[in-house]
């Protein structure tokens, strides 16, 4: 074989070789840019799952926050109402007809004497009180500040019963509360 023809064929030999090594090559980056693809593409789904939850998380706790401000609101509401209740219970109980307000008054001091024993006090509201005093043979002690009703007392003075309509709206406030509450938001 000439030279000429043995150079022609390691020429051509080398440029398979040269082909075949490009081929692998550009073989080797397509998979490593498919590669390199996949992880990015990895990479950006985590980032917006990521993202979304937190999204998700910061839109929950407003939602949160923001009923529970409504249900603070709608308490401070109910509040309010329920303390016009109370306003105008004490309103009425003001405006009492005598008659009314001497039976109610009447009824509080025959079942009161019982548990005080002989001779006990009073102290009166109004003026209707000291005129159902007399009918139970009642010394009265005094007057206090209230809107209506008496403030029992026995002898010994170890025993006082205070049945003043403020006294009263004070015990039992939250067993009325719960009542106007079921009355008025059931």
């Amino acid at each position: 074989m000439s030279a000429e023809k043995l150079i022609q064929e390691i020429k051509n030999d080398s440029q398979q070789e040269i082909d075949k090594i490009n081929k692998e090559t550009e073989k080797k980056l397509k998979e490593i840019q498919k590669e390199a693809e996949k992880k990015a593409e990895q990479i950006a789904q985590k980032t917006f799952d990521q993202a979304k939850k937190q999204i998700e998380n910061k839109n929950r706790i407003k939602t949160s926050k923001a009923r529970h401000d409504s249900q603070r609101e709608i308490m401070k509401i109910k509040e309010q109402i329920i303390d016009e209740a109370f306003q105008k219970a004490i309103e009425k109980l003001k405006e009492l007809k005598s008659q009314e307000y001497q039976e109610i008054i009447n009824k509080i001091i025959t079942k009161t004497i019982k548990n005080l024993g002989k001779n006990p006090k009073i102290t009166v509201s109004r003026k209707e009180d000291e005129e159902i005093a007399r009918k139970h043979n009642l010394k009265i002690k005094g007057r206090t500040q209230s809107i209506g009703g008496v403030i029992l007392q026995s002898e010994d003075n170890k025993i006082t019963m205070n049945y003043t309509f403020e006294a009263i709206l004070k015990r039992e406030k939250e067993n009325i509360r719960i009542q106007i509450g079921n009355l008025l938001f059931s």
